[in-house]
């Protein structure tokens, strides 16, 4: 996947290794220059995101979804940017099966836990 630069030339984003204090204390900063590529968290020199859905055009910099993420339709080891979709969560769900299970599994953890804490506790 390749950016155009301020100057009209495109170029491929380079890896950059801030430490783990740094990332915490500039969160602003490098949000959308990280990636989470098979468990590990991979930081860019520029901007990789733009905070906008694919599909559905909802931004995240506007706050119609929370949040957006890359999501990989073929993984490509040697290129983590290959191959890669900006979705919002709501369009995740609907795209990757995994990812279904998931978040069916973590809601419903949620649901219940809320389901039986307000009948113990009569509200």
């Amino acid at each position: 996947m390749s950016y155009r630069t301020e100057n009209g030339n495109w170029r491929e984003p380079k890896r950059i290794f801030p430490s783990k204090t740094e990332l915490i204390a500039n969160q602003d900063f490098y949000k959308y220059k990280r990636q989470k590529y098979r468990g590990k968290s991979i930081v860019y020199d520029m901007n990789i995101r733009t905070g906008e859905c694919h599909f559905c055009k909802k931004s995240d910099k506007k706050g119609e979804t929370s949040r957006t993420v890359l999501h990989h339709l073929h993984y490509d080891n040697s290129k983590p940017l290959a191959w890669t979709v900006e979705i919002c969560p709501s369009c995740h769900y609907k795209v990757d099966k995994k990812n279904k299970n998931k978040i069916d599994r973590h809601y419903a953890k949620k649901k219940s836990f809320s389901q039986n804490y307000t009948k113990r506790h009569g509200l």
